[in-house]
């Protein structure tokens, strides 16, 4: 059916489709970016309001600590509990105090541990509605359990603010204050009422009409809310959309939002009232207003849509001829006829899109050479990666390998074990025969040597198993070399030692760092001529510690760079050639890179680069 319609009739058709399509993203996109302003809005508010709310009551505990505190330091010196020994002053003060804040406490206790009696001040109102202050003395024994248990431990308790257990009829704070022993040692324990905090709330807050709040025991129970008709419910039945959430948030330990149908709401934890706060943001009133807006949105997009389609209309007529020359050359030029140019001279955007078509194919023509040298290129990529296969099917045969040296060398230490011990027998029975002891020790010694080549073997073709830990590079080094100062004082080697202080850990197997450095240190020793320096330095470059041995020698030949760190390949007339390739090795398992060079004024230089212990590399210790 589209092979039907006309070339005009097809720009129309698309360019009508892309404005349809581009009007209705566009309108879906502000509607989500609308939607998902507001909602963080609504969460910014409410997390600002509670961030209000610890911040307020954090100030009324400091400030009320401070206010108990005044009046413990003006009563400092009774010695004695009893209303008839204070003086009209400290009675006036105790009075001033209470009669100051007549909403804010239930309670005061004055007690004075020596005594075990306890002074109980709080206001009363009588019934002209003047409040005053009632002052009783009563015996330990007249105390609640839990207000006996805290002045037990006031000691311990000092200067706190403590949650009573809470219930409907019990909505308070302690305070304990107390003085110092010299100063009578008196201790104050008053009682803040939750209503006070909560009217104080309000009042610092200055919420919003859309954002209700809540304070909510740990049972659900509704202590306070903006909205008076659900105080003293329990959010089962006060606010029972909420209630499931409510449910999976009480072991949390953080502030949680929740979204619901009319906006998000926020769950936090109010530690010093044992409560938790709810905060609701009623965002019904911006989402209605967000549908009318983008209800004007889709009108003008109407409207837009319209005169595309006119002006589309009208401009694709005289286009079609010109575009179907140009469709014709473009086939031609798909099929492989870049020799093809559109001959059509016009003024305007199709003369302009002529231009460009036909630059277009000189490019391309231009191009296609390109790619064929480019081909050729790929070529030789090609055979970089079936000489890199080969490498691979190398180190696949090398792994074979060594798994059979492993087995072989097992029965052969098995064999020189048996061995070992028929020639501990023959040095036993021949222990007065000096000539026959020489010949024992040589085939010790051979026996040895034979070993120590067996493990080498193993060590080269086993990939390393590393148990790795935390290591501080200097001391491993430094150790390394109290291990070895016999060797390097044997050749008269002069050390110098320029380790970098404060360098970061690094993440490595001791045992297998310890052998890499013994083995780079060791055939340093060996081309190190008797009295020249031997230096070892440690620095960090780039996130790597860097490790450096050099020793003062003849230098390495620059044509055996490449293959000094394959196995058996060496240039001493004893060695093994293992150890460059053991060490080689053991540096790639810990992620690092082992580099070697000739030092101007010095000799062969092997330089170590690890990488510094992080926290990412850190989790990974086996």
């Amino acid at each position: 059916m589209l092979n039907k319609i006309t070339l005009a009739n097809k720009i129309l058709l698309i360019i009508i489709s892309l404005t349809l399509a581009l009007l209705f993203v566009t309108l879906i996109i502000f509607y989500l970016g609308g939607e998902r302003f507001i909602g963080n809005e609504g969460k910014r508010t409410l997390t600002f309001y509670s961030n209000l709310i610890n911040i307020s009551l954090e100030e009324e505990i400091k400030n009320t600590s401070i206010e108990l505190q005044g009046l413990v330091n003006q009563l400092s010196s009774i010695n004695n509990l009893q209303v008839n020994n204070f003086n009209n002053e400290q009675r006036q003060n105790i009075e001033n105090y209470i009669l100051s804040y007549p909403y804010k406490y239930l309670t005061n206790y004055f007690y004075n541990p020596s005594k075990k009696k306890i002074l109980s001040v709080s206001p009363v109102k009588v019934f002209s509605g003047e409040v005053k202050t009632s002052f009783e003395i009563k015996k330990y024994s007249q105390l609640n359990g839990e207000i006996q248990t805290m002045l037990d431990d006031s000691g311990n308790l000092k200067n706190k603010v403590l949650i009573p257990g809470k219930n409907f009829t019990n909505q308070f704070l302690y305070f304990l204050i107390s003085s110092s022993k010299k100063s009578g040692g008196i201790i104050v324990l008053a009682t803040l009422r939750d209503d006070y905090l909560f009217n104080k709330f309000m009042r610092h807050l200055s919420l919003p009409s859309n954002v209700s709040l809540t304070f909510i025991d740990r049972n659900g129970d509704i202590f306070f809310s903006t909205n008076k008709n659900i105080v003293n419910q329990n959010i089962r039945i006060g606010i029972n959309e909420v209630a499931e959430k409510f449910s999976g948030f009480i072991n949390q330990k953080g502030p949680k939002f929740y979204s619901t149908g009319n906006g998000p709401i926020l769950f936090a934890n109010l530690e010093k009232l044992g409560l938790i706060v709810l905060l609701q943001n009623d965002l019904t009133k911006q989402f209605e207003s967000l549908n009318k807006f983008a209800g004007y949105i889709l009108i003008f997009s109407f409207i837009i849509f319209l005169i595309v389609f006119g002006l589309t209309k009208m401009l694709t007529r005289p286009f079609a001829s010109s575009l179907n020359k140009i469709t014709d050359v473009a086939v031609k030029v798909g099929h492989g006829d870049l020799e093809q140019q559109i001959q059509i001279k016009r003024q305007d955007e199709i003369g302009l899109l002529i231009d460009t078509f036909n630059k277009m194919i000189v490019k391309l023509k231009k191009n296609y050479e390109a790619l064929n040298i480019t081909n050729k290129k790929l070529e030789e990529k090609i055979d970089e990666l079936v000489k890199t296969k080969n490498e691979l099917s190398k180190k696949e045969k090398l792994a074979i390998i060594g798994e059979t040296v492993s087995k072989i060398s097992h029965e052969i230490q098995n064999k020189i074990s048996g061995i070992s011990i028929w020639v501990q027998n023959l040095e036993y029975q021949l222990r007065s025969d000096e000539t026959s002891k020489m010949y024992v020790n040589e085939i010790k010694t051979a026996l040895n040597s034979f070993l120590e080549m067996l493990m080498n073997f193993k060590k080269f073709y086993r990939s390393p198993v590393l148990e790795k830990e935390n290591l501080e590079i200097n001391a491993l080094i430094k150790n390394v070399l109290k291990n070895y100062s016999t060797a390097i004082s044997s050749k008269q080697v002069k050390l110098k030692l320029n380790l970098q202080t404060g360098l970061p850990n690094i993440v490595a197997d001791k045992k297998q760092m310890e052998e890499a450095i013994i083995n780079l240190l060791v055939n340093a020793i060996y081309y190190s001529p008797e009295g020249e320096p031997l230096q070892i330095n440690t620095s960090v470059e780039n996130g790597f510690i860097k490790i450096q041995i050099i020793d003062y020698g003849p230098g390495l030949n620059i044509n055996l760079k490449e293959k000094i760190f394959q196995p058996f390949f060496t240039t001493k007339s004893d060695g093994s050639g293992l150890g460059l390739a053991i060490v080689h090795n053991i540096v790639l398992a810990h992620a690092g890179k082992l580099n070697v060079c000739n030092k101007e004024n010095a000799g062969a230089c092997f330089e170590i680069l690890l990488p510094v212990a992080n926290k990412n590399n850190s989790e990974k210790i086996i």
